[in-house]
């Protein structure tokens, strides 16, 4: 009795439909079934994955079953308004989701800490691994005010403004620059 032709699976990974047939035909296997599979690394209806795998020494007429690639994997970014910064990094990670940089922007209505914003925002589908970016409360931005602010009093604020202005305009508002 004779041993069956031995073949290697050739890699058809990344190929077109046409394309993989082709080469599996060429070398004495058979196509099986086809399947859908999410796949970040392989473009959208291409071969992302093979049974057996490229590579592996089979007899010939083997049937070889192809995955096709049905795109990146697609998730919602869960709702972490409100959260502490540590809870919606939890909260996205569990999602498989990653944390970009985060922008502090100062805020009267929110708690200093928390999530006031996402980035893509709350319920949207990103692909999974996407980063998020936060915006996460500061305190409000502190303003004085007063005649002595940053060194300036009413008058040095008034004379460097002066060759600014069109002559006589303080008269019309109101002011003088002694």
């Amino acid at each position: 009795m004779t041993e069956p032709l031995k073949v290697v699976v050739p890699d058809v990974v990344g190929l077109t439909s046409t394309e993989a047939t082709k080469s599996l035909e060429r070398v004495g296997l058979k196509v099986g079934d086809a399947r859908l599979t999410a796949s970040s690394e392989t473009t959208t209806g291409n071969v992302s994955s093979t049974e057996p795998a490229g590579g592996t020494v089979v007899d010939a007429g083997t049937t070889v079953n192809l995955a096709f690639s049905s795109g990146p994997v697609r998730v919602k970014v869960p709702d972490v308004i409100g959260m502490t910064r540590s809870a919606a990094e939890a909260k996205l990670k569990s999602a498989g989701l990653a944390i970009g940089n985060d922008k502090t922007t100062p805020s009267t209505g929110a708690t200093i800490g928390t999530v006031m914003s996402a980035t893509p925002p709350v319920g949207a589908l990103t692909d999974i691994g996407s980063e998020v970016r936060l915006e996460i409360a500061d305190a409000p931005a502190k303003i004085s005010s007063g005649p002595k602010a940053a060194g300036w009093t009413p008058q040095s604020i008034l004379e460097s403004i002066q060759p600014f202005v069109q002559p006589g305009l303080f008269g019309v508002l109101g002011l003088t620059v002694l």
